[in-house]
């Protein structure tokens, strides 16, 4: 399964958001910019949880090139702190 999510379409570059995967692998996010860069991370078994992500990214103009950082921060925070 493949979903088009939106794009953020500014003077200079456009950034289209999919959400794809199937319930036995998980779910994932994909950016594709119109210079050809693309990312593709698995984040979750969720799909609701992935799409909701996936809305706030469009939101925030999150570009292919810091897909990866922002997981890993998000999964950070997840996470939390032992204590």
């Amino acid at each position: 399964m493949v979903r088009f999510i939106g794009s953020a379409d500014l003077p200079g570059f456009c950034v289209k958001y999919f959400v794809f995967g199937n319930p036995k692998d998980g779910y994932g996010i994909r950016i594709l910019s119109r210079d050809g860069n693309r990312a593709d991370r698995y984040v979750s078994r969720r799909l609701t949880e992935v799409l909701s992500l996936a809305r706030m990214l469009m939101r925030c103009v999150v570009f292919p090139e810091n897909l990866c950082e922002i997981l890993e921060d998000l999964l950070f925070e997840a996470q939390g702190v032992d204590k």
